[in-house]
């Protein structure tokens, strides 16, 4: 059996998430043909697992906390994250779901907390925030709502507090633009602010 001249490092969910593995025992062989790796805490309890071929990630990642729950669950595609991605907090529950295409973000994520509540709806493009953007609160309330151009917040955006409008005004290309207005809680407006282009 072949072996490639690499040590196979835990996938990127892994580096991102701030998975230990520097010290990590793996248990791993790199070939040409498919194989699956299998990486360890210091302690012996599993980490993650990676399926390869030719020796490229292929297939489901899983990775696990150090209380054995699913931390999360990936798919690659020839060395490129794809489809549909899920990330858990160590208490079971889903902090995150989205897509990946070449390994980029795309369409929309979505963000919970760890009792459950959704906390941030976000459209990409390419990796980038692109579209859509909502915020809610611990009680899911809606908190935050606008709209991403390119990466940048862009155009009309809202803040609530207890569902109710609290301020508005506009971004262009992530900057404050134009007059914001904010709100008294009932539904006055309170101030004004115009500011410098």
């Amino acid at each position: 059996m072949k072996r490639l001249g690499l040590i196979l490092a835990p996938s990127l969910a892994c580096q991102l998430l701030g998975m230990p593995h520097a010290s990590v025992a793996q248990e791993a062989m790199a070939t040409a043909a498919d194989s699956t790796a299998r990486h360890y805490y210091p302690g012996g309890g599993l980490m993650a697992t990676e399926a390869y071929r030719q020796g490229l990630l292929h297939g489901t990642s899983l990775g696990y906390y150090p209380n054995g729950r699913l931390n999360y669950r990936e798919h690659w595609h020839n060395g490129s994250l794809e489809d549909s991605s899920f990330y858990y907090f160590d208490n079971g529950r889903l902090h995150r779901k989205g897509l990946y295409a070449n390994s980029l973000y795309t369409g929309t994520w979505l963000t919970y907390d760890s009792a459950g509540v959704l906390r941030q709806r976000l459209d990409y493009h390419k990796g980038q925030p692109e579209g859509l953007y909502r915020a809610y609160d611990s009680t899911g309330a809606l908190a935050e709502e606008g709209t991403y151009l390119a990466g940048a917040a862009e155009g009309e955006f809202r803040f609530y507090r207890q569902n109710r409008l609290f301020c508005k005004g506009n971004f262009k290309s992530g900057s404050k633009v134009g007059t914001w207005i904010y709100y008294k809680a009932s539904g006055q407006i309170k101030r004004k602010e115009r500011l410098q282009p």
